[in-house]
Formats: C-alpha cells, structure tokens, sequence
C-alpha cells in the first residue's frame, strides 16, 4: 500500500477508536512511558515529547507531571524547519496553522543535549521506520541531531505495517503503545 493511503486508512482508524478505549490505550501508553524512562535511565532524561493531534496518543497527563521532575521540550515548526521548545504548562501554549499547540517562548533544547524523544507515529513499519504526515519534519531533525534514544509513540494496530522507508528516513530505536514496549535493534 502507498504510504498517503496508509495514513489516511490509519489515521481513519485511531480517529474511530471509542473515546474511552482510547482514554484507557492513552493511560497505558503513559505508563509505559513512565516505566521506561525509569528503568532505562537512573536519573531522569531531558524529554522531548509532542501535543496531540488528529486522534494521537495523548501524552498531556504525562507530560503535566513530569515537568517539575525534568526538562520537557516539545516541537515547534519554524518555516520548513522543527525546533523544540521548552514546555512549562498547557496554559504557556498557542496553536499554530496547523492546529498543534507549542510553547510560546523560544527556550531551545541544545542539539547536542542528550535527550530521549518521544515522535508521534501515524504508523510504524516491520523495520521500525516511523510514518508521519509526510513533511519530514523529524527526519530532519533526527539528521542534525542525534537523541540518546527516539521512541516511536502509537497505537498497537498501526505497528508492523509494510511500507517502504526512503533513504533519509530515520529508524526509531524503540516503539511504545497501549501494549507495552519493543525494541528494533539495527538491521
């Protein structure tokens, strides 16, 4: 399947998911979340997470109370470019032409800061590449800078789809959804 009818069918899909069912796959994704950045890390790592959009998995919960436990950074497009941002509180945020809320004042992570970044995934394949909107947004970060881990954040039906990855396509190292953690180790 080409990967524009791949997202729509699969954005389709999580879009349809009954809110509760959604609202317990969200919960369980946070602590999965949670649970592996305590058992990968013994101090918690600076954090660049996302706001959701289009029936994304909702990271707010997590990202409103581990904000006071570590530095939180979430992404803000600046022309054909992604930059990330601090996070303070969903109150410090303004939509932008897309709809997604960011950060309002420019405090920028550091490209070289270590960090563990959690994408936001219409799909994943069987090799572990990450199906976004098609903008290569995080592809391009992910060529600049390189995050001590880049895990893939998604829903269990959208996960070992087949589709082909492009050469600047960046592999994710991990994948969390409402089914716990994987880990794709490197062709």
């Amino acid at each position: 399947m080409e990967k524009k009818q791949l997202r729509v069918r699969l954005i389709q899909e999580r879009q349809q998911l009954p809110s509760r069912l959604k609202h317990q796959y969200d919960r369980k994704i946070c602590l999965a979340i949670k649970s592996f950045l305590d058992q990968q890390f013994s101090e918690l790592p600076t954090l660049c997470g996302f706001m959701s959009i289009k029936g994304e998995p909702d990271l707010g919960p997590l990202l409103e109370d581990l904000v006071n436990e570590t530095r939180i950074y979430l992404p803000v497009l600046q022309k054909q470019e992604m930059e990330f941002w601090a996070f303070q509180s969903v109150g410090e945020m303004k939509k932008n032409q897309y709809g997604i809320l960011e950060p309002v004042t420019r405090n920028l992570i550091s490209r070289a800061e270590r960090c563990v970044l959690l994408a936001p995934c219409v799909g994943i394949s069987r090799s572990g590449y990450r199906l976004g909107y098609g903008g290569g947004y995080y592809d391009k970060y992910l060529a600049q800078s390189r995050p001590c881990a880049v895990v893939g954040i998604s829903y269990g039906f959208a996960i070992n789809q087949n589709f082909k990855a492009f050469d600047f396509d960046i592999p994710l190292d991990y994948v969390i959804s409402e089914n716990g953690l994987s880990r794709f180790e490197e062709e």
